[in-house]
């Protein structure tokens, strides 16, 4: 059932609505789509991340960086998913979504809420930004 049909809409504050439909409407990787093993590279506003995926149902990562907060050496750690409203309080659960505040839990550390989404690459391959100037083969 598309989010605009659900019955429950008229539940919702308006301005909750209005963030939830335009979040179904950016570029984002459901971490449910991938595989045990794959590797993720998420570029935020100021650092770049590297998840291997252990298991995409839980979301649970190998996560390192080169920020300040995570190090270069891999540390456990969950994809809670992605921030709607910036402050953790909605979260659309193990997903990334291009613009928007990625939450992750990482052990010895807690929270983090990133900085803005910037692109993603899985395997190496960048899958967002979408390149809209290549035409499909």
């Amino acid at each position: 059932m598309s989010n605009e049909l659900h019955s429950g809409r008229q539940y919702i504050d308006p301005r909750l609505l209005a963030l939830i439909d335009q979040s179904e409407k950016e570029e984002s990787l459901d971490m449910r789509n991938l595989r045990s093993d794959d590797v993720v590279s998420l570029q935020t506003v100021n650092t770049l991340y590297v998840m291997k995926v252990l298991d995409p149902e839980k979301g649970t990562v190998m996560v390192s960086s080169n920020g300040s907060h995570i190090s270069d050496v891999p540390r456990a750690g969950s994809v809670m998913g992605t921030t709607l409203t910036g402050t953790g309080t909605m979260v659309k659960l193990r997903t990334i979504i291009l613009n928007l505040r990625l939450c992750l839990f990482v052990g010895g550390i807690g929270e983090l809420r990133l900085s803005a989404t910037q692109s993603v690459s899985v395997n190496g391959i960048r899958i967002m930004p979408i390149d809209r100037s290549k035409k499909p083969n």
